[in-house]
């Protein structure tokens, strides 16, 4: 939903519920859960640090997957692209083979999302299209609504009338469940496909609608990407 703080503050009860128990899962589920909030928020950097305390507890090996996955995340967001997906891609495949489509849908969104930033689209393209049929089945529908917003990105440059019908779809159901972040996330897509098309008033709109979201939630980095692209708009477009 994007409610960083909240998410943050719920961490933190169950951090120190475990602590004061000595319950070795809920210690090191309360501090890989905070590690990930960070890494979503946009401080990935924080949030790789919590994911390290939480393998020096030496968890089960579900929770060491899961840690891994995050931090994985955490590692491509944070630019160490090639080790982050090199960890995301033994994490999904921890998942699949422990028989958690859930778990193993979300992170392989994560997993595509690595490919798509290292321009290795077929990859991207397959997993996307692969976890959009598995949450369509399942009933997953945040994982679906993600699914549709990294098809329409990934279609932008190539077939912008199939990535429109991506992102409308996309921002429909992500409106439907409340996934804020994620919203704003397909309403800057929205606006690079108004701008590949020359559109660049309403690109510059609809820019302006994620960044009042991005804000509003306290998501740092994509912020600050979507901040660059509007002052990339105010070379060749009147304010």
């Amino acid at each position: 939903m994007g409610e960083w703080e909240r998410g943050l503050a719920y961490c933190r009860r169950a951090l120190e519920h475990g602590r004061a128990v000595d319950d070795l899962r809920l210690k090191v589920v309360g501090l890989w859960r905070t590690g990930s909030t960070h890494i979503q928020q946009g401080h990935p950097q924080t949030g790789i640090q919590w994911c390290e305390e939480a393998l020096a507890l030496s968890p089960i090996p579900f929770d060491a997957a899961m840690v891994k996955a995050v931090r994985g995340y955490g590692l491509v967001k944070s630019g160490e692209t090639e080790a982050g997906t090199a960890e995301l891609v033994e994490a999904v495949a921890w998942f699949e083979r422990s028989h958690l489509p859930y778990t193993r849908s979300l992170f392989a969104l994560r997993l595509g999302e690595a490919y798509l930033r290292q321009e290795e689209r077929l990859k991207a393209r397959a997993i996307f299209e692969e976890v959009l049929i598995t949450s369509r089945e399942a009933g997953y529908r945040h994982l679906e609504g993600m699914a549709q917003r990294f098809l329409g990105e990934l279609m932008v440059a190539d077939n912008p009338t199939t990535a429109a019908e991506h992102l409308e779809v996309a921002t429909r159901i992500l409106q439907e469940v409340g996934a804020h972040n994620e919203v704003a996330k397909a309403l800057a897509t929205q606006a690079a496909l108004r701008l590949a098309s020359g559109d660049e008033a309403g690109a510059r709109d609809l820019f302006e609608d994620a960044l009042a979201l991005f804000e509003a939630l306290g998501t740092l980095d994509e912020s600050l990407r979507v901040r660059a692209a509007l002052v990339a708009l105010q070379d060749y477009l009147p304010t």
